[in-house]
């Protein structure tokens, strides 16, 4: 699978009534979906990575300027 934005419910449930294995599988494909979620994983499994954090609001935004200093890049999770 070359691009991650699919319905993975879809996939699975397609690959369980063919009887078929799927790669990569609907676990990896959610996991990728959500960038947040893909680096605390890879944090977790000691990949190294710049600094980061979850953005939820405005102020989260902005303490995140003050604290990593500006510019910096503001990415969507999906």
């Amino acid at each position: 699978m070359e691009i991650e934005h699919v319905d993975v419910d879809a996939v699975e449930a397609a690959a369980k009534q063919a009887g078929i294995d799927v790669e990569p599988t609907p676990g990896s494909i959610r996991l990728i979906q959500d960038k947040f979620v893909q680096k605390v994983h890879f944090a977790a499994h000691g990949v190294p990575l710049p600094e980061f954090r979850e953005i939820k609001c405005k102020g989260c935004m902005e303490a995140a300027g003050r604290d990593f200093g500006f510019p910096f890049m503001l990415k969507s999770k999906r």
